[in-house]
């Protein structure tokens, strides 16, 4: 456990960097950067971690994983507001069993989580979104605001787009996801619901069985520099007000599915004034534009 000091400016910066009304806030309070070991994690894939997770979390603002570790968790780690968690290219992995199931990673506002994976674990439990018991979510912010999704990779999750899915944002406004994974997801890679403000960049989403990427009612989204591929349904299906689509890549679509639909003509499945420009498509049926 170290203290804040004056080489932890950059920490600092960055818990700043989204919000600059509590930046008074965050000056006066003191931060304290610790591991979940400070509070009696293992890491050794077999532990359950979970209580060294919500201790580490109810004592500083910015926590940070031992490099290379896997935790099994057995509940939802929930990350406060005006927190940074760097996993610092460990593992969170779900601890087989069919009745743990809870959404993994929760993200309040002005926070970051970055650097790492977290894993589902679905085939321990042959767990499958058929059943709505068994659905949840890798990581998901409900209400957020200048929330930072960044250098994850998120698998093995079981959802239908039903407020949940591997990354979920519901009704949050000035995120960012970026350069993110999700895979072998049953189900959707990301999905965005009613949400203003929404950047998704540098990111790859393939081989889920659901939709890649999926938006409901959201206003001012960004998608670009984003690849995706080898999903079982859409690529990408975009719904809302202003969304910019624009330089992405959309490859190796299902049979009789669109690689990207923009909107759809169906109550609430709206696509205005969308601008799609500048991006990569590598079959027939690359963009369809509904209501």
């Amino acid at each position: 456990m170290s203290s804040f000091s004056k080489s932890n400016v950059d920490v600092l910066t960055e818990l700043r960097a989204f919000d600059t009304s509590s930046q008074q806030s965050v000056t006066n309070k003191l931060l304290t950067i610790v591991s979940p070991e400070d509070y009696g994690a293992l890491g050794n894939g077999s532990a359950d971690d979970t209580s060294a997770f919500a201790a580490a979390f109810a004592a500083a603002t910015v926590v940070t994983c031992k490099a290379g570790k896997t935790y099994i968790v057995s509940g939802t780690i929930a990350v406060p507001a005006n927190t940074i968690f760097d996993m610092n290219n460990s593992t969170i992995k779900r601890k087989a069993g069919s009745t743990n199931i809870f959404d993994m990673v929760s993200v309040g506002s002005n926070s970051t989580v970055k650097n790492g994976t977290i894993d589902g674990n679905k085939a321990a439990d042959s767990l499958s979104s058929a059943n709505a018991s068994q659905r949840f979510s890798g990581i998901k912010s409900v209400g957020g605001s200048f929330v930072n999704i960044e250098n994850l990779i998120v698998k093995n999750t079981v959802n239908n787009e039903d407020g949940r899915a591997a990354i979920f944002l519901d009704s949050s406004t000035n995120s960012r996801i970026d350069k993110c994974v999700t895979t072998a997801n049953d189900k959707c890679g990301i999905f965005v619901n009613a949400s203003t403000d929404i950047q998704v960049t540098n990111w790859k989403s393939y081989s889920n069985t659901g939709n890649g990427f999926s938006s409901v009612s959201t206003t001012s989204l960004q998608m670009s520099g984003n690849h995706f591929y080898s999903n079982s349904a859409k690529q990408a299906w975009v719904r809302g007000i202003y969304p910019r689509i624009i330089n992405n890549k959309f490859s190796r679509g299902a049979s009789g599915q669109n690689l990207l639909q923009v909107g759809e003509n169906v109550s609430g499945g709206y696509a205005t004034d969308a601008i799609v420009s500048d991006n990569t498509f590598h079959t027939a049926r690359g963009i369809v534009t509904g209501k």
